[in-house]
């Protein structure tokens, strides 16, 4: 099982790294980002550890760098990552996530 980022995920990280680049240098962008990933990168080893997301049931999250992130992700062939959003902003809602079925 592999763990596949979606577009949108994808796009989000971009984001991320942008965000951390304009704020502290690459280091920083570099070090976000590993922090957010490094986690995602290991759910093949245990895919259903987290709990399914109330507004989705085939969604689980994850929290990751040290509770900043909310990660979205599906159980499919592979291991989906649907969103990456900062945990204070408002969380992906049920309508989201059936758009990315």
């Amino acid at each position: 099982m592999r763990v596949r980022f979606l577009d949108e995920a994808k796009e989000e990280l971009r984001e991320i790294n942008r965000h951390y680049r304009d704020e502290g240098g690459p280091a920083l962008a570099k070090m976000m980002l590993t922090r957010i990933k490094v986690p995602l990168l290991k759910l093949h080893l245990n895919p259903f550890l987290f709990e399914p997301y109330e507004l989705a049931p085939d969604v689980r999250r994850i929290v990751t760098a040290k509770g900043a992130y909310w990660v979205s992700y599906r159980v499919k062939e592979n291991i989906e990552v649907i969103h990456v959003r900062r945990s204070e902003r408002l969380p992906v809602t049920a309508a989201e996530l059936r758009e990315k079925r």
